[in-house]
C-alpha cells in the first residue's frame, strides 16, 4: 500500500511538473533562442546553427550550471547529454525553414493533409514527455528507491568513544551527558553525484544504569537534521556534504545521585548505556523510517570536586 501511494505521488509530481509549467517553460526557452538564432543570422546555414546553438550554447551551458545550478561535481554524462541535445537543436533549427515550401503550404490546405500534419506535430511534441514517464517507472524510480534503501541501511546510531560525563546541579540531582555519532550520511544518488541523508525526526530514548541500577533516563527529541542540499549552494555543496557525513548528537539524561558501580582496573567507574531511536530519514528523493537501538559499557567521567558518591 505505501509502495503504490508512493508511485502514485511521484506519476502526480510528473503530472503537475508538465501541466504545471516547468516543461513548457523549457519549451517557450527553446523558441525563444531559435528565435534569436533567426534574428541574427537571416540566412540560416549549417555552419552557423552548429557554431552559435551547439558550440556556443553548450559552453555557456557548460559554465553556468556547473557553477550556479548543479549541486557537487557535474556527472560526465550530463555534459554528454547536454551537447548532444544541442547538437540536434542546432540541426532542427537549420532544417524546418527548409520545410517550408510554397509546395507543402498547398498540401496542408486540404483538410485532410492538415489534420495529418497536426497529429503528427502533437505526436512528436508529446514522444519526449511520454518516453520520461515511461522511462521514469522503469529506470529511474526502481533504481533510485534501491539506491536510497541501501542508504538508509547504512546509518547508524552508536555513542561515541567518549567517557559519559555527570556533573550535580543545583538541585541536588546529577545531569548525566551522552555524545550519540550519526552516520555516516552520505551516498551517491542514482545520478551519480553525492549527496548527504538528512533526518527529519529523530527521537532518543534511553537510560544509564549503574550496578544494574537506573541511575539517568533519557529522552531527547532531535530537531530535525537537514540533507546537504536543503542547507548548501553549488558552491560549498561538496563541503557540506564532508562536514555532514558523521553527526554528533549530545544528549542529556536527568537522574538521582550516582551510586557506587563497578570500576575497572584504573579505578574508573562503569555504566550500562540502554538507548532507542526512531528517525524519519530524507533523502534527496525519498524518506524512511529508521529505528536504532542497543546496549554498551560507557566510562563515567566525574569531576574531580563533585560531590557525587564515589
Amino acid at each position: 500500500m505505501v509502495r503504490l501511494r508512493q508511485l502514485a505521488d511521484r506519476a502526480a509530481g510528473l503530472t503537475l511538473d508538465v501541466a504545471g509549467g516547468r516543461h513548457f517553460l523549457h519549451i517557450f526557452q527553446g523558441y525563444v533562442l531559435a528565435l534569436g538564432y533567426y534574428v541574427l543570422f537571416r540566412r540560416a546555414s549549417l555552419a552557423s546553427a552548429l557554431g552559435y546553438l551547439f558550440v556556443m550554447l553548450s559552453a555557456v551551458y557548460s559554465w553556468l550550471f556547473p557553477h550556479y545550478v548543479v549541486l557537487g561535481p557535474t556527472p560526465v554524462k550530463w555534459y554528454v547529454v547536454l551537447w548532444w541535445a544541442h547538437l540536434w537543436f542546432a540541426v532542427t533549427a537549420w532544417a524546418v525553414p527548409r520545410l517550408d515550401t510554397p509546395a507543402l503550404r498547398r498540401r496542408l490546405r486540404r483538410p485532410a493533409s492538415a489534420c495529418t500534419a497536426a497529429t503528427a506535430g502533437i505526436a512528436v511534441a508529446a514522444a519526449p514527455f511520454g518516453f520520461v514517464f515511461w522511462r521514469a517507472g522503469t529506470w529511474q524510480f526502481p533504481a533510485q528507491d534501491a539506491i536510497d534503501r541501501a542508504a538508509f541501511a547504512r546509518i547508524v546510531l552508536l555513542p561515541e568513544a567518549a567517557p559519559v560525563t555527570a556533573a550535580a546541579n543545583a538541585d541536588g540531582e546529577t545531569d548525566y551527558r551522552i555524545v550519540f555519532r550519526l552516520g555516516p550520511r552520505d551516498y551517491t544518488d542514482f545520478e551519480g553525484v553525492t549527496q548527504a541523508i538528512g533526518a527529519l525526526t529523530l527521537q532518543i530514548t534511553g537510560d544509564i544504569r549503574a550496578a544494574g541500577t537506573p541511575i539517568g533516563f533519557c529522552s531527547a527529541p532531535v530537531r530535525a537534521l537537514p540533507s546537504a542540499a536543503a542547507i548548501s549552494t553549488p558552491a560549498t555543496f561538496t563541503i557540506t556534504v564532508r562536514m555532514l557525513d558523521y553527526t554528533t548528537i549530545p544528549v542529556n539524561c536527568p537522574g538521582t545521585a550516582l551510586v557506587a558501580g563497578s570500576r575497572t582496573s584504573t579505578g574508573r567507574m562503569e555504566v550500562r548505556v540502554r538507548w532507542t531511536a526512531t528517525a524519519t530519514l530524507d533523502s534527496d528523493r525519498d524518506t524512511g523510517t529508521r529505528s536504532f537501538g542497543g546496549t554498551q559499557t560507557e566510562i563515567l567521567a566525574v569531576p574531580r570536586h563533585s560531590a557525587i558518591a564515589r
